[in-house]
């Protein structure tokens, strides 16, 4: 006789059963229903949307800082369809001719280009400008979504693939890190070298997958592409490589089968490089303004010693991560000195060591484990990406800057998402309060990048705002008491004009504080002592302006007239 099945027992109340395709309770079962968490292309369409809404403030605005350089008062640019030859020909800042001398050579023809497209069309008008970067960032997060789904797929969660992709295109889209790069449109050169490495890593990632060695080719040149938008994009030759042995498991042989297209992508990009501005940085100038690391020694400019620059570029580093994680307060300006000169006596510097050291481990020590991959490939995309702007390789002209965290910064969202993914909630209680957190996190990070996006209006709005943050940065008190003179001039009422021109005078004279021999702050201060009817002052300003720069035109025409003014009086 058969012996009867023994039935099993109906699971307990108690017990928490996650839907199926939860990734085990990553989120409570009734917010798990909801159709976005099923659709892919639904949650590309919606980060689409979320980018360009959270930046669709920023469209009145008008041109600011150095997008006079490639548009505005570019030369090249102004010229439409026609200045492309000389723009693809020359260095990225030639066709500024009111530029003074910048440091070091840029050869970042693709933006200038869509410039001056747009300026054939809209001529000088910055709508379309703000529109064509904000709708850039957009397509930049999309893509990201894309290629992480992609680049996650194979992995033994791949579950939560689609979560951790999700989630890390997410912060990268709402952190208000990025608000210089859309903000500013010169920085369009970020969104292009993003892009253009994204859009490799995906073809690759494609060409692997299906053995199509015409896809690795379209690869190569995606790369080519985000390398003439800013040489920042050469990082992904070291991400590419990275990507195929960590997520396909692929032998080095293998992987130089389809990354050598790459690499020759990236040997024509150096080649056209060294061609239009020269194989050489040169030796750094004794300017404060290119060259962070050269301090007062009496009344000479010197280098700071060894230990002086690599405690200063180390503390820079470690503040790069702190606006990662806490990107408040946000400043246009990190000159000198808005980051001091650093020892090894401050803590702050052998903190960031010990940090990237511990990030340097995690990531090459076992690097052919099979576990930790995501988060592995994570960190090695932050340092790939910071480490041709952190001033370790060459100098970059600053001590840091925002918009250089725009490619890393990838690294530390996909990061911060399989990290935060991988937290397993043990009930329908924590798995509310992650989310609760998840969304408050989202929604101040969302509301912080608004209302940067205001400060972005306007020279005037933006330094008047960021003087604050940066009071120890020469360039931008300079910058702030040069808009002060401007908005003077077409001041009618007298007492106010002279109270503006005071303050640019307060901050003309701090710049100078900082910076003595700063010709702009010299020529400015001495404009300002000009209006107020001040001669002497003011042809002192010009005449010292003068002895640094014999050929500053617009010193040697003021002095005369201050002269001529003096006597007169």
């Amino acid at each position: 006789m058969a012996k009867p099945q023994r039935q099993s027992a109906p699971p307990s109340k108690s017990t928490k059963v996650p839907p199926a395709g939860s990734s085990e309770g990553i989120l409570p079962e009734g917010i798990y229903r909801w159709s976005i968490f099923h659709n892919t292309r639904l949650q590309g369409f919606l980060l689409f949307a979320l980018a360009f809404a959270l930046y669709a403030n920023s469209l009145p605005h008008g041109f600011v800082i150095d997008d006079k350089v490639v548009i505005s008062e570019n030369v090249f640019t102004k010229q439409g369809i026609g200045g492309l030859k000389d723009i693809f020909t020359k260095d990225a800042f030639a066709g500024y001719q009111q530029q003074t001398q910048v440091y070091g050579s840029r050869y970042r023809p693709l933006t200038v280009a869509f410039f001056a497209v747009l300026y054939q069309f809209f001529g000088a008008t910055p709508w379309p400008y703000h529109l064509f970067t904000v709708l850039f960032f957009a397509g930049t997060a999309l893509l990201l979504h894309r290629t992480l789904l992609l680049l996650l797929r194979h992995q033994p969660t791949e579950k939560k693939a689609p979560w951790t992709a999700g989630l890390a295109t997410l912060l990268f889209v709402v952190h208000p890190i990025h608000t210089e790069v859309v903000n500013n449109i010169k920085s369009c050169d970020e969104i292009a070298a993003l892009a253009g490495g994204l859009g490799a890593l995906y073809l690759l990632l494609r060409a692997f997958d299906t053995g199509r060695m015409a896809l690795a080719w379209a690869a190569a040149a995606s790369l080519l592409a985000g390398m003439l938008g800013k040489e920042n994009a050469l990082t992904f030759l070291a991400i590419l490589p990275a990507a195929l042995w960590l997520f396909r498991g692929a032998a080095l042989h293998r992987i130089g089968r389809y990354l050598w297209p790459a690499l020759l992508a990236g040997a024509v990009f150096l080649i056209l490089r060294g061609s239009v501005v020269g194989w050489s940085f040169g030796d750094p100038p004794m300017d404060l303004m290119n060259n962070p690391f050269v301090k007062l020694d009496g009344n000479r400019w010197v280098h700071f010693s060894t230990q002086e620059r690599l405690a200063t570029v180390l503390f820079c580093l470690g503040k790069y991560i702190l606006l990662l994680l806490f990107p408040h307060p946000l400043t246009c300006d990190y000159y000198p000195r808005h980051i001091g000169i650093m020892t090894f006596a401050n803590a702050g510097v052998w903190a960031s060591l010990l940090f990237y050291l511990l990030l340097a481990a995690f990531v090459f020590r076992g690097f052919k484990s099979e576990k930790a991959k995501t988060e592995r490939f994570s960190v090695l995309f932050y340092l790939a990406g910071i480490s041709i702007v952190s001033n370790l390789l060459f100098p970059v002209g600053t001590n840091m800057a925002e918009r250089f965290l725009f490619l890393p910064s990838v690294g530390f969202c996909l990061l911060t998402a399989s990290w935060w993914i991988g937290l397993r909630p043990r009930n329908a209680w924590q798995a509310y309060l992650k989310t609760g957190i998840a969304i408050t996190v989202v929604a101040l990070l969302s509301l912080k990048t608004v209302l940067r996006n205001t400060d972005w209006s306007s020279n005037r709005i933006l330094f008047a705002h960021d003087v604050k943050i940066s009071p120890h940065s020469s360039k931008i008190n300079c910058a702030y008491g040069s808009e002060l003179c401007e908005q003077a001039l077409s001041e009618k009422d007298a007492t106010k004009r002279r109270q503006l021109l005071n303050s640019s005078l307060q901050y003309q004279n701090t710049a100078l504080d900082i910076f003595p021999t700063s010709l702009i702050a010299l020529y400015m201060r001495g404009n300002a002592y000009f209006l107020l009817q001040q001669f002497d002052l003011a042809a002192r300003d010009y005449r010292f302006a003068v002895q640094l720069n014999p050929g500053y035109t617009g010193a040697v025409n003021n002095l005369a007239l201050s002269c001529g003014k003096r006597l007169k009086h």
